[in-house]
């Protein structure tokens, strides 16, 4: 299943264009069994409403073509130490928890995957942690992706979002499981500074108002 959705994700371009040209309905087409015995030269691939093999490679690379949103992507790749702040209680200080993350460009920058590692402190408890992540940017849809998952959890957050005016941040919104287990939603930002470190946010609603409000981020600094 992964890797036909994998699959059909890159040629479906060129899959439509065949649906149409060598298919009718979703059936194939078939040979009339009253044309004469004599041979015919087979009908080539534009005849039949088919692209030709370079028309296939055009169609494909124009799928693949990448955006300057792939650039702002470039910037995370590299190592980082990731200090983990997240609020427990309204005015209390954060609880400050440390690990190593790695950012790696993947398929020549069209997605940048992540790793954490470290130990991870909430509301007086401390646990090892270890986390995975994907950005990319969707050029189809226009918007940036992103998916992750970590040993705290069996659930994947995947989340989405439309670049902005201000190049430096990218915003994502997504739904989770909150602790009535109701769909809530969820925002993350990614703010880039002039030092080249980043800061992750995580925002969700306030329990009180339903406003989104901050209640963690995450200072990335280079080692």
């Amino acid at each position: 299943m992964i890797r036909l959705t994998l699959t059909t994700t890159g040629i479906a371009a060129a899959t439509t264009i065949l649906l149409g040209g060598a298919f009718v309905a979703g059936r194939a087409t078939t040979p009339d069994t009253t044309a004469p015995a004599s041979i015919t030269p087979a009908a080539q691939p534009e005849q039949m409403g088919m692209p030709t093999p370079e028309q296939v490679k055009e169609m494909m690379a124009a799928s693949a073509a990448k955006a300057p949103e792939h650039d702002v992507l470039a910037r995370f790749a590299g190592a980082w130490n990731a200090e983990m702040n997240f609020l427990t209680a309204p005015g209390a200080d954060p609880e400050v928890s440390h690990a190593k993350a790695e950012y790696t460009a993947i398929l020549d920058g069209r997605f940048v995957k992540n790793h954490y590692k470290g130990m991870f402190k909430f509301m007086g408890a401390e646990m090892p942690f270890e986390g995975y992540g994907m950005l990319g940017y969707d050029t189809a849809r226009g918007e940036y992706v992103t998916a992750w998952c970590d040993n705290l959890s069996t659930s994947m957050l995947v989340e989405k979002g439309e670049p902005g005016d201000d190049a430096d941040r990218i915003t994502v919104e997504g739904q989770m499981l909150n602790q009535m287990g109701a769909e809530s939603p969820f925002r993350h930002v990614y703010a880039f500074h002039d030092d080249g470190s980043f800061t992750l946010e995580f925002h969700q609603p306030d329990p009180a108002t339903g406003e989104m409000m901050k209640i963690g981020w995450i200072d990335h600094s280079r080692p």
